[in-house]
């Protein structure tokens, strides 16, 4: 996993593509319109000024901040094996109200409600335990399926008083954020999930910091829709 810094050489420039491709670059600080090939996901989103994005393997960092980052105080991907691979979360050191959040690229059968009424049979009967595993961590993820059409949380028996919905669209995708208030302040947010599906491909979105809560303004929960809403899908290159 790679541990660097925000850089800002690109600054200035329109159009940048983040990755690990050739010619691509592993940091971008806005303002800028940015292409990002992160695995199977491959989007543009765009960067207003102080909004930076980090390149790492397999996740993208966005951050948000007044002045420049040191790699000390980034959040970072944690993994643990599994027998199916790996499950993961993010960590934060330093400042628990710094605005950011990650993002990890999903395919949409990994997911327990990718299930259309003529394949819910066929999918059941192929699902092995390691697949389950996958599907299980993924549900707690997004932690929430659609029915009948609607965004719906997956804990109906949780007090709407301990949590902040949405769903949200965009140019090519739907999906929904979800905002869990800390117990004792209620002004501010312990985590932030969304998840955006287009097609077969769901970008998973957190900020988070585990296994302590984070301590985010709960007015973070409606700017951080700001760069989600001008994400757009793009096709994989031929």
């Amino acid at each position: 996993m790679t541990s660097a810094s925000f850089s800002a050489d690109v600054k200035g420039d329109f159009g940048v593509v983040l990755g690990n491709e050739v010619g691509s670059a592993l940091s971008v600080v806005g303002p800028k319109s940015v292409t990002v090939n992160m695995s199977e996901c491959r989007f543009k989103i765009t960067l207003e000024n102080k909004q930076s994005l980090l390149f790492n393997v397999p996740d993208v960092v966005f951050y948000e901040a007044e002045t420049a980052l040191k790699k000390d105080n980034l959040p970072y991907l944690w993994q643990a094996e599994m027998s199916a691979g790996y499950d993961w979360a993010f960590k934060k050191a330093g400042n628990l109200r710094d605005k950011w959040f990650g993002l990890m690229c999903e395919s949409l059968e990994n997911f327990s409600w990718n299930n259309d009424a003529s394949s819910v049979s066929k999918q059941h009967d192929e699902v092995t335990p390691e697949r389950q595993q996958i599907r299980d961590s993924n549900d707690l993820k997004c932690p929430a399926k659609l029915t009948n059409g609607e965004w719906v949380l997956n804990d109906q028996k949780m007090n709407s008083k301990n949590y902040l919905f949405k769903t949200l669209k965009g140019i090519n995708w739907n999906g929904f954020i979800v905002g869990y208030k800390n117990n004792k302040f209620k002004s501010t947010l312990s985590s932030v999930r969304f998840c955006l599906i287009h097609d077969k491909k769901v970008i998973i979105g957190v900020s988070e910091n585990y296994s302590k809560p984070l301590s985010l303004p709960a007015s973070f929960f409606d700017t951080i829709q700001n760069p989600i809403s001008t994400i757009e899908f793009l096709e994989d290159k031929k």
